[in-house]
């Protein structure tokens, strides 16, 4: 008898892709050349887009987060293939988008940054990027680690993180890390999740929305505050603390993404569109924040500072373009070429990495030749 193939929950699914949507007003406010906050600046159209595109940072520890809880338990067998995968599609979309700017003459690209082009994992890449890479190979050994404590030991580890990266920056208005040390909190806090809460703790999950919810909001009041504050003053004194609670290891911004995150993986649902969509989350982000095509998206096609007065109708509309315009990219992109390079790759895979597992124990058996030789000599 043939068993039923399950299928893959989409409630995290569902999250990868609201959080997408939050990142690309994010990058609406950020990269669409406003001013920076400040009391000449104050108008409530201008608070509107701030907040709207407050929670982006959030969004971005969200998927750390999901990266913890789904990789806790692996042993890191066979990561190479994700990793070489997910490079050949942010290699594919770095040198596609700069040849057709530089060709349809949309941007102006030199021929070094087409050099570049071909190596975006040096140039050209979302920080956010290029940890998620990096982080992979040391996965076999945070793992082991992670796991061998003990409930108790694991939950004074996170409440120790929590304080140094996220509380005392936040109080002190300084971050004193790396993202990439920030990556490395947010994975600890998802394997904890997954560890130690997942499935193994009884409460209402209404709790946990309702905290990210209670969160984020205030995120957005404190945010109107300064402003409103720094308008009523004169006074751009107030704004300069708005970094610490919009950034993403302010509190109020790690304490939305884990409740938030909390939420979804409590709730179990499948939907093969939701599933379908959020295959191509990555590809959205890596085409709408390249960094040549960034400025010509928000600055020159329909500029966002054009509607700094009037911007609901507008951020709607280009954020919502944005996202379906990548999704049928990525789509695309997923039943063209990256289904003959998966094919040939996950056909190959394994040949090319006994070759050079092969190759490696050759060189070094010679080594260890050599170098006995030399001291038979000596």
């Amino acid at each position: 008898m043939q068993t039923k193939k399950k299928e893959r929950n989409s409630s995290l699914e569902l999250l990868r892709i609201l959080c997408i949507i939050l990142i690309i007003m994010h990058h609406y406010h950020v990269h669409g050349g406003f001013p920076s906050p400040g009391w000449e600046n104050f108008s409530i159209p201008y608070t509107f887009i701030q907040i709207a595109g407050l929670f982006g940072r959030a969004s971005c520890a969200v998927f750390a987060l999901i990266t913890g809880f789904f990789l806790i338990s692996s042993n890191g067998k066979n990561h190479y293939r994700k990793v070489v995968t997910l490079i050949a599609e942010v290699v594919f979309y770095s040198v596609v988008i700069a040849f057709i700017l530089y060709i349809f003459k949309l941007v102006p690209l030199t021929p070094k940054d087409l050099i570049k082009s071909f190596f975006p994992l040096f140039w050209n890449i979302n920080w956010y990027i290029l940890y998620y890479i990096l982080f992979y190979f040391l996965v076999p050994f945070i793992n082991p680690w992670l796991r061998s404590m003990n409930r108790k030991q694991y939950t004074l580890l996170v409440m120790i993180l929590f304080i140094m990266y996220s509380v005392i920056p936040t109080i002190i208005n300084t971050w004193l890390f790396s993202e990439l040390d920030f990556f490395l909190v947010l994975y600890i806090i998802g394997g904890y999740i997954k560890l130690h809460i997942y499935k193994k703790v009884t409460y209402k999950n209404q709790y946990n929305l309702l905290l990210g919810l209670l969160s984020m909001l205030c995120m957005a009041l404190i945010t109107f505050g300064l402003d409103f504050g720094s308008y009523m003053l004169k006074s751009s004194a107030l704004v300069s603390h708005l970094t610490p609670i919009q950034d993403i290891y302010s509190v109020f911004s790690l304490s939305s993404a884990i409740f938030i995150f909390l939420y979804f993986a409590n709730l179990n649902f499948t939907s093969k569109f939701i599933n379908r969509i959020s295959t191509t989350v990555l590809g959205i982000y890596l085409i709408h924040d390249n960094e040549f095509l960034r400025p010509y998206i928000w600055e020159k096609l329909s500029p966002n500072i054009h509607f700094m007065m009037n911007p609901y109708l507008h951020m709607f509309l280009k954020v919502s373009c944005v996202f379906i315009l990548c999704i049928l990219i990525d789509l695309l992109r997923q039943i063209t070429v990256g289904r003959i390079f998966e094919n040939w790759f996950y056909r190959n895979c394994d040949n090319i990495v006994a070759y050079w597992k092969k190759k490696a124990a050759f060189i070094l058996q010679k080594m260890r030749k050599d170098k006995s030789e030399s001291l038979s000599e000596k």
